[in-house]
């Protein structure tokens, strides 16, 4: 059996060999990878996992895509990868998905299930303090900076260029999440694990009693306020606004401005860009127009909420993360089971998601980056689409047997193609919190649109500038 060897070398060993060992408590781990085709300094030894096993076990795998992660997975058998993931339904899909990875490879797999408000807190820790209890990382990109402040995520470049892996063919990914989810400053730190995007939904039903065209969604966010006038009547309605003052409020708006303005928050510079055209006319939106089409109660509503509000009937058009529609096609819970159809929202989107990464604490790395690279394959994709598997590959979302198994996958694809993601920096999760702020008061009437854009951007610049992110 052909063995993948390790680079292990650390600073700290570095400077052990410099007999300078005094300053090793401050050194951190250098990047990891399995026999790059350019060897960096210093010397090189293959981890003691990579022992093959005394015992041979016969081969399980069933076709030639298993037998690869069969024969270089047994190597590292025994090993126990940790992943710490939060809630259900795709981490539970790639859990049930590792469950066969252990069949092949013998590599066992933990995952520690958290509420999701923890696992950034229990991950940033972890690689803080570089204790490498985790392997592989959920990494949300909004999280991207702080991690990348740890020195805590390997760079996956070698690992991908290494022929002694199963191929990872990075252009089969959707370029807008591949830059966004697994890409920092050029270098590639994570592979596309659940692909997120906001969808456009509509009642065709409603449509066509309103007198508009089913077939026909709108293309502006003018025309969802028209046809919002049109279909609210009586005890229905046109848009089920999450209009709480709580994230999705400021999903809502973000998702309005990228499809208006074709911009990302901040500017070259750094400097945000909401007190602009696009940035004020977004606001007018999310604050006047959508609750004029929208159900009084809306302007408290959460994400459940709203989409309860379409999927018994009282709505008839939101934007919606895809994670939470499959409560539309269930005829147990939902009255408009065959009637929705499903686009990218007018102009543009805002991207959700995450990628798996490598810890560079971890003491599996190679194990961990076989699971990662497993995980992410079209085969597994494919396989556990119809589980709820969020799917990253191109080719899958153009794919007429997954779009029978799933009616809002091609949205999905063609809202990820031309979606804008969050910043990434540290402190994001303030600006977050400043625009809910404004966003919400515009909505409850406590601010006008105009001074609640001035006051958000001004904010927000204010913070940015303190912590060194806009520069002179």
């Amino acid at each position: 059996m052909k063995k993948v060897r390790h680079v292990s070398l650390t600073r700290r060993a570095f400077l052990r060999k410099s007999a300078a060992a005094a300053f090793g408590l401050l050194a951190t781990a250098c990047v990891a990878a399995p026999g790059p085709a350019t060897q960096p300094s210093g010397s090189v030894s293959a981890p003691a996992s990579t022992t093959a096993p005394a015992v041979v076990r016969p081969s399980v795998a069933k076709n030639d895509f298993e037998a690869k992660y069969e024969e270089l997975g047994r190597q590292w058998e025994g090993t126990t990868l940790r992943v710490p993931v939060g809630g259900s339904g795709h981490w539970k899909v790639n859990e049930q998905a590792s469950q066969r990875f252990t069949e092949l490879t013998g590599i066992k797999t933990i995952w520690e299930d958290n509420p999701y408000e923890q696992v950034y807190d229990k991950t940033f820790l972890d690689l803080a303090s570089q204790s490498g209890t985790y392997d592989i990382l959920d990494l949300n990109y909004a999280w991207f900076g702080q991690f990348i402040a740890t020195n805590g995520l390997l760079e996956l470049a070698p690992y991908v260029e290494n022929p002694s892996f199963p191929k990872v063919d990075l252009k089969g990914f959707v370029p807008a999440i591949l830059e966004t989810y697994g890409v920092w400053e050029g270098k590639l730190y994570g592979l596309p694990w659940l692909g997120d995007a906001m969808i456009f939904c509509y009642n065709k039903a409603h449509f066509e009693a309103a007198g508009l065209d089913p077939q026909k969604a709108p293309t502006t966010w003018d025309e969802v306020y028209e046809f919002g006038k049109a279909l609210t009547k009586d005890e229905r309605y046109g848009f089920a606004l999450m209009g709480g003052r709580q994230i999705q409020a400021m999903c809502t708006y973000a998702a309005i401005f990228f499809g208006l303005s074709g911009k990302d928050f901040y500017d070259a510079s750094g400097a945000p860009q909401f007190d602009s055209d696009e940035g004020r006319q977004a606001m007018e939106i999310v604050a006047v127009k959508l609750p004029e089409i929208a159900p009084k109660a809306a302007t408290s509503w959460d994400i459940v909420k709203a989409a309860e509000s379409v999927a018994q009937g009282v709505t008839s058009m939101q934007i919606q993360w895809p994670g939470i529609l499959p409560g539309l096609l269930d005829p147990n819970s939902s009255k408009v089971v065959g009637q929705m159809a499903f686009t990218n929202p007018p102009g543009g989107t805002a991207l959700g998601g995450h990628a798996i990464a490598v810890s560079n604490y971890s003491k599996n790395k190679d194990a961990a980056y076989l699971l990662a690279n497993y995980l992410v394959s079209p085969e597994i994709q494919r396989e556990y689409v119809s589980q709820g598997y969020s799917i990253t590959l191109t080719e899958l979302f153009n794919d007429p047997a997954i779009q029978q198994v799933n009616p809002y996958i091609k949205a999905l694809g063609d809202s990820l193609a031309i979606g804008r993601g969050w910043p990434r920096t540290e402190e994001t999760n303030e600006v977050f919190d400043i625009m809910v702020k404004h966003i919400s008061n515009a909505i409850t009437k406590q601010e006008k649109p105009d001074a609640a854009v001035r006051a958000m951007n001004e904010e927000i610049f204010k913070l940015r500038k303190e912590r060194g992110f806009i520069k002179s």
